[in-house]
């Protein structure tokens, strides 16, 4: 009987262990589609091309009447490791939460359908630096698709009262999700990943970390494009300072809900405007100024009635 000789590269054999090894955490994909047919495939497709191999993608579709079940079923087919569902919900949020409860163990990363992984190696860079798994929460930066700039960067929680932390830069372990931060409010149906931020950044027993490093390409043409968050922006005063644990005379936060007054006011939202922008100058005992603005308004005011 012929013996045949096999000669193995041990070298090799000790890089494929030390790569499997690596990549011990599950990374799930998650992706809520409603008529996205135009860029689903593409997002699809920035998953696939991923070097880091131990994933998922969590398709939740919210019953699509164009060719986007379609694309999810052919893809699926090709792509063993994605998983879908499709049925009515509640809005974007909705089917987040949703694919939380379907993901498995691991870190839980949510791309919208016209956003995209920024480049093969996302995941392999982020995922195969152990010292990565340390931290329950970890989060980069993302590229706008048509402005070419790049947005982010390190977090305090002085910028969340202007900026938010786009979910498509954001990697949170399921487990967090389910032990420690619950769901996403479905009250708020536009920022409600505004909402989640501040909870899992404020929580000093929820470890976060930011990495210098472009995550996702940020599709501008999504759900919530130029559209702002009513409920939330009521709520604002009450979601920082009980987060944050702030005083009502805090500094920070009345300079934050301050200039969201002045924002309402440009968006003719005089009222809420009006309000906070009266509020927070009574605590930041800007006196001479308050004074002035009552004056102002009060005129504005009789101005309109007298014609």
């Amino acid at each position: 009987m012929l013996k045949w000789a096999v000669t193995i590269d041990q070298s090799l054999i000790v890089e494929i262990i030390s790569m499997l090894s690596l990549q011990q955490s599950r990374i799930t994909v998650i992706t809520p589609t409603l008529n996205s047919e135009k860029s689903l495939e593409a997002c699809i497709l920035s998953v696939a091309c991923q070097k880091y191999v131990n994933k998922e993608h969590l398709i939740i579709d919210g019953g699509s009447s164009d060719g986007t079940l379609e694309i999810i079923d052919r893809c699926s087919r090709k792509y063993k490791y994605i998983r879908s569902v499709c049925e009515k919900d509640q809005g974007i949020y909705d089917a987040m939460n949703k694919g939380i409860r379907m993901a498995q163990d691991g870190y839980i990363l949510f791309l919208g359908s016209d956003d995209k992984l920024y480049d093969v190696n996302v995941l392999n860079d982020i995922f195969t630096n152990m010292k990565m798994l340390d931290f329950e929460v970890i989060y980069g930066d993302i590229k706008f698709e048509k402005r070419k700039t790049v947005g982010n960067g390190e977090f305090t929680k002085e910028r969340f009262f202007t900026y938010n932390i786009p979910h498509q830069a954001i990697f949170c372990r399921r487990e967090t999700y389910l032990n420690k931060l619950g769901w996403f409010n479905l009250r708020y149906k536009v920022w409600a990943d505004y909402e989640m931020n501040l909870r899992w950044f404020a929580n000093s027993n929820i470890k976060s970390v930011y990495v210098n490093r472009i995550i996702s390409l940020y599709g501008e043409d999504g759900f919530s494009k130029g559209q702002s968050d009513k409920q939330f922006i009521k709520d604002a005063r009450r979601l920082y300072s009980g987060n944050f644990h702030m005083a009502r005379n805090d500094r920070v936060l009345n300079e934050g809900i301050y200039r969201i007054g002045l924002s309402e006011i440009e968006k003719r939202d005089l009222i809420l405007g009006i309000k906070y922008v009266f509020v927070s100058l009574y605590y930041l005992k800007k006196v001479s100024i308050l004074k002035n603005l009552i004056l102002y308004t009060v005129r504005r005011i009789l101005s309109g009635t007298s014609k």
